[in-house]
């Protein structure tokens, strides 16, 4: 009996070793194949090249490493290349005079413009027959093909990062909201389970409030191994840490958003509660949430 039970443990630990090495063997495959891609003909961009993976709901994250580098290191010569919610981030970095709780102020507006509305505007979509009618018009603006009936899956199943291809391999600082191990500024491994679950589940806004804390923070760490060879980012000379001023603006636009949340979580103006008519029914617009700010809603 002891016999078999040791031969059968001995059995499955092969298997674990087999399948291990096979693991190995493909990831080895795929860096040398990955080096052999990397090697160009034509000349490569000199600058630092910001790779921003998509967020999801952790769209947070990304907004505190923007900050934390906009408050220590000069990014006038640095270009970004990112993939759905770290696209929101080309923004931050295009308007560098602007501050970041400005930003986040931006969806704020959106809603105060609806409210003045009544409610409608562009940027509600759930209605099919406008949903239909944008979709005609964009056939027509944008000379999109007609589907061949394909499957298609895209984001992030297909590539993590996207770069240019003039880009130099050993100048590019990859971010990413998740604990992905090569990447350079990213939460610790320990957060996996919790970094998921954030990035599917929307979040109230003091929750994004630790979420920015905690891109602010890694980014941070890695200053100093940014600052040396090969990035060389030249830092600013009102170089300082300022995370507590964003939270307090932050924490401003909270309270500003708690003005139009009344005891039932719906939206408040002049005391009376707007309401979205959809067919025959009736819904509450809640704005309660980090998602539901138009701005901040990341894929």
């Amino acid at each position: 009996m002891l016999n078999a039970f040791l031969g059968a443990l001995k059995k499955q630990g092969w298997r674990k070793l087999r399948l291990t090495t096979l693991l190995l063997c493909a990831y080895a495959v795929w860096r040398i194949v990955n080096r052999l891609r990397r090697k160009r003909s034509g000349p490569m961009d000199p600058r630092v090249t910001l790779s921003l993976t998509g967020s999801g709901s952790r769209i947070a994250y990304h907004l505190g490493v923007i900050a934390c580098l906009r408050d220590h290191v000069d990014l006038s010569n640095v270009r970004m290349s990112s993939i759905s919610g770290g696209a929101c981030m080309l923004i931050v970095l295009a308007l560098q005079h602007v501050e970041i709780s400005e930003m986040m102020l931006l969806g704020l507006r959106m809603m105060e413009r609806m409210i003045k509305n009544n409610g409608t505007g562009t940027y509600f979509l759930k209605q099919e027959e406008v949903m239909d009618q944008i979709l005609r018009d964009l056939r027509v603006m944008c000379h999109m093909e007609d589907e061949d009936g394909k499957v298609a899956i895209d984001g992030c199943f297909t590539r993590l990062y996207s770069l240019p291809d003039d880009h130099n391999p050993a100048r590019v600082i990859r971010i990413c909201p998740f604990p992905w191990p090569f990447s350079d500024i990213r939460p610790p491994l320990r957060d996996l389970p919790r970094t998921v679950f954030e990035g599917f589940v929307p979040l109230r806004l003091d929750w994004q409030i630790r979420i920015f804390s905690q891109g602010y923070e890694d980014a941070e760490r890695t200053l100093p191994m940014l600052l040396g060879a090969p990035w060389s980012l030249r830092p600013i000379p009102d170089a300082r840490n300022r995370l507590k001023e964003h939270i307090a603006r932050f924490n401003k636009l909270k309270k500003r958003l708690e003005h139009y949340d009344d005891d039932d979580h719906g939206l408040k103006s002049s005391s009376s509660c707007i309401k979205l008519r959809r067919g025959s029914a009736r819904e509450h617009i809640r704005y309660h949430t980090w998602a539901e700010i138009p701005f901040a809603n990341g894929g």
